[in-house]
């Protein structure tokens, strides 16, 4: 089985992968990803939409195209989200379902292997202002979704392209004047996720469009 998790940042459009992104049996893309007008460079594919609430709620589009939703937080209630801590995650997360308009059947959420594994593999290199409350913190929306495709499909091929947050471009395919986050790279909490994505890539567990 081929799986293509497409990121959202520049580094896609450097080949035009659309057709072999298109041929493979699960395609998997993230937050707020662009699809029209991209065709012969990302295909237009959609399996798995993944994401956290507010990207996902504001695409109820690519919601219910998708065939599989990954909420990328434990179930609730959880401490994953600073501004709704512990009962409050649950009402939360109602809203974001009710604005994404989806069949809750379709939803999956970050494994209790990935979570666990996250406490031990990140301890103390995600500085964010919650980490102080959970212990620990979900890293980039990418790095889970590689985690996630790894649990869910360990035999298959794996094909990523537009991961650019790890090198060095974080703006977005489709918005090139984005600025949010444009020194990731050189942050500390990139540094153990760039070193994870290389491991994978030189196993071989992964391979880059």
């Amino acid at each position: 089985m081929n799986i293509c998790i497409v990121g959202n940042g520049p580094s896609s459009l450097k080949t035009r992968n659309g057709e072999f992104i298109d041929s493979c049996d699960i395609v998997v893309r993230i937050g707020h990803c662009v699809i029209e007008g991209y065709e012969e460079y990302i295909g237009s594919k959609l399996d798995i939409y993944a994401g956290r609430w507010k990207k996902l709620e504001v695409h109820p589009d690519l919601c219910s195209k998708a065939d599989k939703i990954w909420l990328l937080y434990p179930p609730p209630p959880h401490n994953w989200h600073l501004s709704t801590l512990g009962s409050s995650s649950i009402g939360r997360e109602k809203l974001a379902l009710e604005r994404m308009k989806v069949d809750t059947s379709k939803i999956m959420y970050v494994p209790e292997q990935i979570q666990e594994d996250y406490k031990s593999r990140y301890a103390g290199s995600l500085p964010k202002m919650s980490d102080a409350l959970c212990g620990f913190n979900i890293p980039a929306s990418g790095t889970v979704v590689i985690d996630m495709v790894l649990h869910f499909y360990p035999d298959s091929k794996i094909y990523v392209t537009g991961f650019d947050g790890y090198f060095d471009n974080t703006t977005y395919y489709f918005d090139k004047g984005r600025t949010i986050g444009k020194h990731f790279t050189h942050s500390h909490s990139a540094i153990p996720q760039y070193v994870q994505l290389r491991k994978l890539i030189a196993s071989k567990r992964i391979h880059v469009l």
